[in-house]
């Protein structure tokens, strides 16, 4: 099989680790931008325009900290990014107000003026603060890069049953070649082919990799998905408990010792008549 996915790359090198003052440095960028966006918006008297895109300043200016390559710690990325948006939710009001003053080139009661900005300080802030925590999940997922098959697994992806995971699987060892696939969504899946594993994408390229670059399993809950990923915790491929041939795969990852989490007590090996012990 061709087009193999790569797995190569190390993450442990310093230059993929990224910086605080790359962060920094997207962090600004993105709060220039923001700042700009806000201020336009207020100009051209779309109030509840700008409120609705203070919600997504955090994900812009996440965005451009990725961008930057800031550094890959959930720490840094959490404090640089809330930081910068909540300067950012502040900064355009300010701004807007100190514009209408010099633009108007009337006589302002500056003690009235800069009551009113502070009382709307603490909203805007909040507001932009609370956009950030809803919308975090792809800065999570670049910082906190070690737990992303956790969290792709852990994410709503159905309803109650949709990862409903069988209490025993197939007592005959699996098939060399077979198809793991949605009832529902014809041409997306994984299929197996001996050692070799493809999963279908209906818009993007087909994935490829062998089963050697799979570090592990990630078993989500219910109403999540279970992640293959690799020695770099790279996702690899995800499927649910209720995809047609699920328990196989179950099966085939078990025949070839690949570590999982979670596994329930009644799965045993196809070649074993006693439970596989799982790392």
């Amino acid at each position: 099989m061709a087009n193999y996915f790569d797995t190569s790359h190390n993450t442990d090198n310093p230059s993929l680790q990224g910086s605080i003052l790359r962060g920094i440095s997207g962090g600004l960028a993105g709060m220039f931008v923001c700042t700009l966006a806000l201020f336009l918006c207020c100009l051209c008297q779309a109030g509840q325009l700008t409120i609705t895109l203070q919600l997504f300043v955090g994900l812009a200016i996440g965005g451009f900290y990725r961008l930057f390559r800031g550094r890959r710690s959930k720490t840094a990325a959490y404090v640089i990014v809330g930081i910068c948006t909540a300067l950012t939710c502040v900064l355009w009001i300010v701004i807007f107000a100190l514009l209408s003053v010099v633009v108007s080139q009337k006589s302002v009661d500056w003690e009235r003026l800069w009551r009113s900005v502070y009382d709307l300080l603490p909203l805007c802030a909040g507001i932009g603060l609370f956009g950030f925590i809803v919308t975090r999940r792809s800065l999570l997922a670049y910082a906190d890069w070690k737990k992303v098959p956790w969290h792709i697994a852990y994410a709503y992806a159905g309803g109650a049953s949709y990862n409903l995971l069988l209490q025993t699987l197939p007592a005959a060892a699996p098939p060399a070649c077979f198809a793991v696939h949605s009832r529902f969504a014809p041409g997306t899946g994984i299929i197996i082919e001996g050692s070799d594993i493809r999963q279908r994408r209906r818009i993007r390229k087909d994935r490829v990799f062998s089963v050697d670059d799979i570090a592990g399993v990630v078993l989500g809950p219910s109403g999540g998905c279970n992640v293959l990923y690799d020695k770099n915790y790279q996702v690899l491929a995800k499927f649910a408990g209720s995809m047609e041939h699920a328990d196989l795969l179950f099966a085939w990852l078990i025949q070839r010792n690949i570590p999982m989490d979670r596994v329930p007590a009644g799965w045993r090996s196809p070649d074993s008549a006693g439970p596989q012990r799982f790392q």
